[in-house]
């Protein structure tokens, strides 16, 4: 029986890692779309460069994004598309 208790224990630890990591990616894409909406904003306003920099930041977060997930996959492409047509 402990051996069954320690294969639960390490498939839930490896679940919960999973679980973890999917949280932390789409953090992570929740953040960068923040930051185009942001710069967006300045680039309405004129400040260009402002706006670069921002994008520039946007991009570095989706680049940290380490996943097999289709849907985050596509939504980080979504992003980088979004960034590169801004720039």
């Amino acid at each position: 029986k402990k051996v069954k208790k320690e294969n639960v224990t390490k498939k839930e630890k490896k679940q919960k890692s999973t679980e973890k990591k999917a949280f932390s990616n789409q953090k992570l894409l929740d953040s960068a779309l923040e930051l185009c909406q942001t710069a967006n904003e300045l680039w309405n306003r004129g400040e260009i460069d402002m706006a670069l920099e921002t994008l520039d930041q946007a991009y570095s977060l989706i680049l940290k994004i380490k996943t097999d997930d289709p849907d985050i996959i596509q939504q980080r492409d979504d992003l980088r598309i979004t960034i590169a047509r801004r720039i």
